[in-house]
């Protein structure tokens, strides 16, 4: 395969300044991941998440009501969702990132699609997201290495998201490679 002399010069800057080649490869992501990556390639594990919730607002539209509906969780942008993901597992190995998180829903009794209380409750708690049955504020999130496995990325906005398991149907619907 033949690529431009842009595509191979960006390549280039890419390599030198550490950022992925994949985002040059995958023009139509929607989002801009430059920054998240070089958050992420340093463990700043804080303005990742923050970055992470900025991505998805913008990505949705909904960076101005900010918060995401079930309508922007259906209709998020699959190869966006998919990268997020990827760049999460691939720089925390594997203990962050959209599928960790779909691993502990499903591990604590869960089913995408319904919402039981007591086992979103027992969900909460194995993700480190609830302390003697309260939910935490974002204030209060672990950003440390010690974090629990699917602890990040993280938000009040998020976990509206996760009730039914609206994201993780959404990533069921993504093919994983594209």
């Amino acid at each position: 395969r033949k690529f431009p002399v842009k595509v191979i010069i960006s390549s280039v800057i890419a390599a030198i300044a550490g950022i992925s080649l994949w985002i040059y490869l995958k023009p139509d992501l929607i989002g801009n991941y430059n920054q998240l990556e070089k958050y992420l390639k340093t463990q700043d594990w804080q303005k990742a998440n923050q970055e992470t919730i900025d991505i998805m607002l913008k990505v949705t539209k909904q960076d101005s009501k900010g918060f995401l509906d079930t309508n922007s969780i259906k209709n998020f942008p699959c190869k966006d969702l998919v990268h997020l993901n990827q760049l999460w597992q691939d720089y925390s190995q594997g203990k962050f990132g959209f599928r960790a998180q779909k691993s502990k829903y499903e591990e604590t009794g869960n089913t995408i699609g319904r919402y039981n209380e007591n086992t979103f409750n027992k969900f909460g708690e194995n993700a480190g997201w609830q302390q003697q049955g309260v939910w935490i504020s974002d204030l209060e999130l672990d950003f440390s290495n010690e974090a629990l496995p699917g602890h990040l990325p993280s938000s009040t906005i998020l976990r509206d998201a996760l009730r039914k398991g609206e994201l993780f149907s959404r990533m069921n619907n993504c093919p994983p490679n594209t």
